[in-house]
């Protein structure tokens, strides 16, 4: 008697072990039920997309311009006139048009106008300068970058008096694709105006002006 007692504690116990075991392994699954864990892995992992970078200038044609890309390879020594009122002035300090590779704001440049420092700094005359015309309201644009791979510089916008409107810093030449710097100069009354550099070598490589 003892035996099939003792059996039949040990089944019991048994059954109770299984039925206790079958018991939490059915009630595991309702237990671990974050199903909003992977939905939050997912989010996360998409909020990157949302904070692409736009580019923050588009190349334009509008209004009047002139691109180094449309003027002869070599040295200007004279005021040169182009087209919708540009005149290179290379007189007194040659500007040269010269060889490149390089892109900008989306567009290819082939060449590049090497422009001599002005010495407005030490109070001369800005001398090397590209000049045309602008309206008030209109606005200046200018692609350029420093001719130096140590030092930043700065290109100049001067208005018919030669006083100095706008200064733009120019970045190290690094000759990589929209490392040059793009800048910009709101017309506040008709006149010429014109671009040169502060005090040394600069290049300089489209100017537009346009509404």
């Amino acid at each position: 008697m003892k035996k099939i007692t003792l059996s039949a504690l040990t089944l019991a116990a048994v059954l109770s072990a299984g039925f206790i075991s079958c018991s939490k392994k059915e009630a595991a699954p309702a237990a671990a039920t974050p199903a909003e864990a992977p939905a939050k892995a997912v989010e996360e992992k998409a909020a990157p997309a949302a904070e692409e970078k736009v580019s923050q200038y588009v190349h334009k044609t509008s209004g009047i311009y002139i691109s180094a890309n449309d003027i002869e390879v070599g040295k200007i020594m004279t005021d040169q006139k182009e087209e919708d009122g540009f005149v290179i002035h290379g007189a007194q300090k040659p500007i040269e048009v010269a060889k490149t590779d390089i892109k900008v704001a989306g567009e290819k440049f082939t060449q590049r106008f090497k422009m001599s420092g002005s010495a407005v700094e030490k109070g001369g005359e800005p001398v090397s300068v590209i000049s045309f015309p602008a309206k008030k309201g209109e606005t200046i644009t200018l692609y350029g970058i420093s001719s130096s791979k140590t030092e930043a510089r700065v290109a100049e916008i001067y208005d018919e008096s030669k006083a100095v409107v706008a200064s733009i810093p120019l970045p190290v030449y690094s000759g990589d694709d929209d490392a040059p710097a793009v800048g910009t100069y709101e017309v506040t009354a008709d006149g010429t105006y014109s671009i040169g550099s502060k005090s040394s070598t600069i290049y300089i490589y489209y100017i537009n002006v346009s509404k």
